[in-house]
């Protein structure tokens, strides 16, 4: 696990090769915003395939929906983000969401 502060950082470390199971991002932050860094994740080929589950307020669901990510709305409970979490990483694994682990469990 990773962890950065904005999404300038974020980008940055994942241009220097950190490659997550999954990006979770909060859609308002300094620096660069999640909209921001969600867009110029996309146009970067090599990063563009990492699932994201984005958090956003409710004032800002709208504009969340293109983000081409999963979108949780604050405040959420722990279920809602880890099966957020199953749905976005089970495609890119191959496997189906109820059978998808958890990254960072065992067996992960």
């Amino acid at each position: 696990m990773a962890r950065t502060r904005n999404g300038l950082e974020a980008l940055d470390w994942l241009r220097r090769g950190g490659r997550p199971d999954v990006i979770l991002l909060d859609l308002m932050m300094p620096v660069m915003d999640g909209y921001q860094f969600r867009e110029r994740q996309l146009r970067d080929p090599s990063l563009a395939a990492i699932p994201v589950v984005a958090f956003s307020a409710g004032a800002h669901a709208d504009r969340s929906r293109s983000l081409q990510a999963e979108c949780l709305e604050k405040p959420f409970d722990i279920e809602c983000l880890l099966e957020a979490i199953r749905r976005r990483v089970a495609p890119a694994a191959g496997v189906p969401p109820a059978q998808a682990p958890l990254p960072g469990s065992p067996g992960d």
